[in-house]
């Protein structure tokens, strides 16, 4: 049974005050310079143990049950731009998880530590160009020889990519065994040879960093692989399980706060000699938001049961990725159409949530990733 006990709500409150004193007050700033400052707001979250929730103290974690990471993820959902959160949970747990559970001792003092107490900004490299969502597709190589890889390739969309000071990259180190010839690999970001581009114009997220990030004979030492070698594959498997949980909390704390801007402009909204929520139309489709936001919550709260207990949840999990990339398409649409022509508006967070999440139905497995694994359930 989830049960969130006094500290889980000491904690979730302090998150709240932290993200309505130190991001919230800022984001219209930051959206419109086109960046934010990472590096000063990730040491501030390092210093009150926000990005190592559950990883151990001697890397400086606090050694938390996985509820607090639920909470967090609630929580950032509040944040009123959403390259905000895209950015954070890249560091917290996108990055970082492969290094914790896999890396070795000197992996994590070098940079799962400095990234816990905020002193590193991670990145996950995955994509490539002509791969997009097929991660068996990848083309980016290294290359082994006596004690180093030597990197060759590029990797596209990459969150952080070029604030970061080290990439976990996945590459094809037994290039004709398939998935089993894939190795993560740990390349910092100061590497000879590794160049990254901000390229990209995007719809939306505009403070959060992208980059296209091109290996050139990028020398990396043997010692740098996470896990062993070609078990790359595997390792970003298991982490696309927690990522894709994580990514519905997120998704579901958006809607739940997009719908409740709604609701506050349909309370003070009057036409037609009456507010604009005592309109039938209005009300069920609040109502109908509401219900579907209730059971994908509660459905993440199951997951995250199963999650903890080291089930089997790929099935649930996938469900809840494609249900909370199209929830959250579905409500940022129909939470502008409420507004009108005031959620049109340019410099509302109704329209900044409509550009924003609409990544929720691609990053992290696309709505039609989701679909193609659960068809291999029927």
């Amino acid at each position: 049974m989830l049960h969130f006990n006094e500290e889980h709500k000491m904690f979730r409150a302090f998150v709240r005050s932290f993200i309505e004193r130190e991001i919230n007050p800022f984001v219209d700033q930051w959206e419109a310079e086109g960046k934010f400052p990472a590096r000063e707001l990730y040491k501030k979250m390092g210093d009150e143990g926000l990005l190592g929730l559950t990883y151990p103290k001697q890397y400086g974690g606090l050694d938390l049950d996985f509820w607090y990471t639920v909470i967090w993820m609630e929580e950032l959902g509040g944040i009123e731009a959403g390259g905000v959160p895209m950015s954070i949970t890249v560091q917290t747990e996108i990055s970082t998880p492969a290094i914790a559970k896999y890396g070795s001792e000197e992996l994590k003092q070098r940079y799962l530590r400095p990234a816990v107490v905020g002193d590193f900004i991670g990145a996950l490299a995955i994509t490539d160009p002509d791969a997009g969502s097929d991660v068996t597709a990848i083309s980016t190589t290294a290359d082994e020889y006596d004690d180093y890889y030597v990197i060759n390739g590029r990797k596209s969309y990459i969150t952080n990519g070029s604030i970061a000071d080290f990439i976990v990259t996945l590459c094809k180190t037994s290039p004709t065994q398939g998935t089993r010839g894939m190795s993560l690999i740990l390349v910092p970001a100061n590497s000879a040879g590794l160049t990254a581009a901000q390229k990209y114009k995007k719809l939306g997220n505009f403070c959060c960093n992208h980059a296209e990030l091109t290996f050139e004979n990028v020398k990396v030492p043997k010692e740098h692989i996470i896990g062993m070698k070609d078990m790359g594959f595997d390792i970003q498997m298991e982490q696309f399980q927690h990522e894709r949980l994580i990514e519905g909390i997120l998704a579901c704390s958006q809607g739940k706060n997009i719908v409740s801007k709604a609701k506050e402009y349909a309370r003070r909204r009057m036409i037609f000699g009456q507010r604009l929520i005592d309109h039938q139309s209005v009300a069920f489709s609040l109502v109908n938001m509401e219900t579907e936001l209730e059971f994908l919550q509660q459905m993440t709260y199951y997951c995250t049961n199963l999650f903890i207990k080291g089930r089997e949840c790929t099935r649930e999990i996938a469900m809840i990725k494609l249900k909370a990339g199209k929830l959250l398409r579905h409500i940022t649409d129909e939470c502008l159409q409420l507004l009108g022509g005031y959620g049109y508006m340019e410099g509302t967070q109704i329209a900044r949530a409509y550009r924003d999440n609409r990544a929720a139905a691609i990053t992290g497995g696309s709505v039609e990733t989701m679909q193609h694994i659960l068809t291999k359930f029927l």
